[in-house]
């Protein structure tokens, strides 16, 4: 199914234009960071109502902003459900959490993952995910993001709440940070090892 995403406040007359030719909208990136869509919960609750929130009467399935994976992120994600209220349907009209995830470990992968499920109970869509350490305390070998993706796949793939994902670094531009072993193309439009194994599902 083909979305849409109102990325923050910068994109909102452009989506205003589009979406009406979606059943799938996504909402604001990263609003807990200052260098993304820089949302309080209480904005975001507002720009959610106003523009996209009411989408879910007319049957478009709503995907929820995303937070990083930052400590304040959950608190985030608690405060914006209570700031927007029902006046949408339940939750506000979303029909999935969004989440990003950035670290090293296949195990706090998934607790993260539960403890947003276990909250909100609501399916959860993985938008961005890469094995790396932006603390740069840890620089995850090849073997490592390998055996990372491998990992979380397999879990994702197993777990019914889990409704779809999308790894990052299918770029051959900057990867923003991102440990350049989580990089999945070697040019333009080519795959190398970690990208054809992603895209083929061959972990073993």
């Amino acid at each position: 199914m083909p979305c849409s995403t109102i990325w923050g406040t910068k994109s909102i007359q452009q989506f205003r234009q589009v979406r009406g030719n979606y059943q799938c909208i996504i909402g604001f990136n990263e609003c807990n960071l200052g260098s993304q869509a820089n949302l309080s919960p209480t904005d975001a609750a507002r720009i959610w109502n106003q523009e996209v929130g009411w989408l879910a009467k007319k049957g478009v399935v709503l995907v929820g902003p995303s937070v990083t994976t930052a400590p304040n992120g959950f608190q985030w994600m608690i405060d914006f459900f209570n700031a927007c209220g029902n006046a949408n349907g339940p939750h506000c009209g979303v029909s999935m959490i969004n989440l990003h995830y950035y670290g090293t470990n296949v195990q706090d992968f998934i607790s993260y993952m539960t403890k947003f499920y276990n909250k909100f109970h609501l399916p959860i869509m993985v938008t961005e995910f890469a094995c790396t350490d932006f603390s740069g305390r840890v620089h995850p070998s090849p073997a490592q993001v390998r055996a990372f993706m491998a990992g979380v796949i397999s879990w994702m793939e197993s777990t019914s709440w889990i409704t779809g994902y999308c790894a990052f670094g299918i770029t051959d531009g900057s990867l923003w940070g991102v440990s350049e072993n989580a990089r999945m193309l070697s040019g333009p439009s080519t795959l190398n090892s970690l990208g054809r194994a992603y895209v083929e599902g061959t972990w073993v």
